[in-house]
């Protein structure tokens, strides 16, 4: 079942898991099992109009600050996608193999040109986000960063990431420092803000939450911890509450051909 209100688009499998997605970045903002239990984290101080702190937005056309030149130079923190409004496009499919959408948005006018479209789909256990960018130039290439910024509600204390044993990874709390993980689970309990490359595409949640991703080949690790005090939109110790583990196309820039079109993927699967 597919029902609207007001900016917001709800979703119901028949066995009774759900998803919101906003408008407003084409946000993913709930996805609930069929006994009602949230699987994502979103922040109580969400302010109008401006970027949602939670859930899964998507960075695009650049991850993190915008680089010092270039045709991206003026843009803010993770690009346009997650602060634009997004057309919804209708249902693709409603049925008990899947209820799916798709929402559409096109790039300012001044940027590279870009078509982006989102697909969400719910189903048994499962809910499925595809993003496909297609470059409507006949010329040019287009250049760009990708990433879903997922925010798994769980305690960061208690709750891991599996499968990054062995991964190189850039630290950003430490100059960018190269480091090759060790940890058979990766806990986000303390700052943490680490860009993990050439990640495998299956890893894990320590409490059972599987997460397969397709052509977004580096994965993300971040939790602010105490620093989120300065963030006017997070909620008092909403940091304690999540584990943002985020599949993307981040370490370098994507460079799409005239006519071509590029897909990344993430799927999440709950345990039964």
């Amino acid at each position: 079942m597919i029902s609207l209100e007001n900016d917001k688009i709800h979703l119901i499998h028949s066995t009774g898991n759900s998803t919101t997605v906003s408008t407003l970045g084409a946000t993913i903002t709930s996805f609930k099992d069929s006994h009602g239990n949230q699987l994502l984290f979103l922040s109580n101080n969400c302010q109008p109009n401006k970027a949602i702190r939670g859930g899964i937005p998507i960075a695009f056309p650049i991850f993190g600050k915008p680089p010092s030149d270039g045709p991206y130079k003026q843009l803010p923190q993770h690009g346009y996608a997650r602060i634009s409004n997004w057309s919804y496009d209708g249902p693709i499919m409603d049925s008990d193999d899947g209820v799916s959408i798709k929402l559409s948005l096109n790039s300012p006018p001044q940027l590279p040109p870009a078509t982006l479209t989102y697909t969400v789909t719910l189903s048994a256990h499962q809910l499925t986000s595809t993003l496909h960018v297609h470059n409507p130039s006949s010329t040019q290439s287009l250049p760009f960063q990708a990433l879903l910024h997922t925010y798994h509600l769980a305690n960061p204390h208690n709750v891991g990431v599996i499968g990054l044993n062995g991964a190189t990874y850039l630290d950003k709390t430490a100059s960018s420092n190269k480091v090759i993980e060790s940890r058979d689970i990766v806990h986000a309990n303390n700052l943490t803000d680490s860009v993990y490359l050439s990640t495998n595409d299956h890893l894990q949640l320590s409490n059972g939450v599987k997460i397969r991703k397709h052509n977004f080949p580096d994965t993300v690790v971040w939790n602010p911890s105490e620093s989120a005090k300065n963030m006017s939109d997070m909620h008092k110790n909403g940091w304690n509450q999540f584990v943002c583990v985020e599949p993307g196309h981040v370490n370098d820039f994507y460079s799409l051909e005239p006519n071509c079109q590029w897909i990344g993927m993430q799927v999440i699967t709950i345990p039964q």
